[in-house]
């Protein structure tokens, strides 16, 4: 559930920067466009980006001589009422809650989604100034990708003509895949208020973007002002409607547009993959930032080999193997690490010095205070290996050993 929370918190990072910058830049700006572009491609970034992980070497170790790398060991948490526990404590009390809330508006989606078929099945379909409409009268004038509804009964010919223009601009610009990112955004982002903004932020301009179209193919100004007066507030969930936002739709038609704004998207979008750079960069590097993971002592009284000409063994055996064992019969998954559902991967680094003790352990890649401790006591208690040898003397050789701590 750890990796869970934290794609869900970077996400929510990410749509918050992205939206803060909207509100500085695109506000008050009337190039629709430009501003659709940014709102649209600042989701999909928001969504794939904390999937990406930026492997970058940490120069402390570009140039030290290559290591022993023993293979990785899984160790799963076998007791079987783990699980359970595991959501008791407040990382699992916080998972539990978002899991609740996503569900439910992940209902309400799909509650969306389904009245939109039925009712597009249940209308009936005519063609009006040569597009496919769907005559509904429960539904206010909307459209969903390629469905547009209308009600006669509600509105004058002349203002279904204005309204079926300007449903015909939504699905024209594909308006509905916008909708439906959003959509999704706020079921993983339910509990971030910034999120709503978001999603109101897109289906604002929407509108702006499409009573532009509207009028700059020629429909009369004003009588489209009064069709728009004329409207009121739907209860469609995801679609499309004519009536939204109606007052500052009003307001933005007597705004010049400005074409040169799109440049200002242009210059965002750099400063925006930066910023979201390091926090791909982050999970990857803070690892690297463990003081444990430079503590390496290289004297001339104590010097230490990675690749020896007779490697260490252990009980017996290729070290790859028995040590392996070794951990796997000793190694106890942490008990606050499972109630708190806290899993991930250990890399130990230790040395095996002339005498064949155990030493020097260090952690180099931490997941959990708690797992990082287990992983250095079973190490440390290691009993005394067959030490390596270089020219026929024995001495200090150097492994690095994965563990990967795993609840199921």
């Amino acid at each position: 559930m750890n990796e869970l929370i934290l794609y869900i918190t970077e996400l929510n990072i990410a749509i918050t920067l992205f939206f803060v910058s909207y509100l500085m830049f695109f506000r008050k700006d009337t190039n629709f466009s430009s501003r659709r572009l940014y709102l649209l491609s600042a989701m999909i970034i928001s969504f794939l980006v904390p999937m990406i992980t930026i492997r970058v070497p940490n120069p402390a170790t570009v140039f030290q001589s290559p290591m022993v790398f023993l293979e990785e060991i899984i160790f799963t948490d076998h007791n079987p009422t783990a699980p359970a526990e595991s959501f008791s404590g407040i990382s699992g009390i916080l998972t539990m809650a978002f899991l609740a809330g996503a569900f439910l508006f992940a209902v309400r989606f799909l509650f969306g989604l389904t009245t939109i078929l039925i009712q597009s099945l249940r209308s009936k379909q005519t063609v009006l100034q040569k597009t496919n409409v769907y005559i509904n009268t429960r539904l206010h004038a909307s459209s969903f990708f390629n469905i547009i509804f209308i009600n006669p009964e509600k509105e004058p010919a002349k203002n279904i003509i204005y309204i079926l223009h300007h449903e015909s601009q939504h699905v024209r610009l594909l308006h509905s895949v916008d909708r439906l990112l959003a959509e999704v955004l706020t079921i993983i982002g339910w509990f971030n208020p910034v999120v709503w903004m978001y999603k109101k932020a897109v289906i604002v301009n929407h509108e702006y973007q499409a009573d532009q179209q509207v009028v700059e193919q020629g429909t009369d100004h004003v009588s489209y002002q009064l069709t728009i007066l004329n409207q009121y507030m739907g209860s469609a969930l995801i679609t499309n409607q004519f009536s939204n936002q109606i007052k500052k739709r009003i307001n933005m038609l007597n705004k010049a547009h400005k074409k040169g704004s799109f440049r200002k998207a242009l210059w965002l979008f750099p400063v925006s993959f930066i910023l979201l750079f390091f926090m791909a960069c982050g999970n990857e590097t803070a690892d690297d930032q463990n003081p444990a993971s430079k503590q390496k002592l290289i004297t001339a009284e104590k010097e230490i080999f990675f690749v020896v000409e007779e490697m260490p063994t252990f009980n017996g055996g290729d070290a790859g193997v028995e040590f392996r064992k070794y951990i796997g019969e000793n190694l106890e998954y942490p008990e606050v690490a499972a109630e708190n559902g806290i899993s991930g991967r250990v890399v130990v680094q230790f040395t095996v010095n002339a005498k064949g003790v155990v030493e020097d352990a260090a952690i180099v890649r931490s997941a959990d205070p708690a797992l990082d401790e287990e992983a250095l006591r079973v190490v440390m208690s290691s009993p005394t290996w067959q030490p390596g040898k270089q020219e026929g003397k024995k001495v200090n050789v150097q492994f690095t050993f994965p563990i990967n701590f795993v609840l199921k």
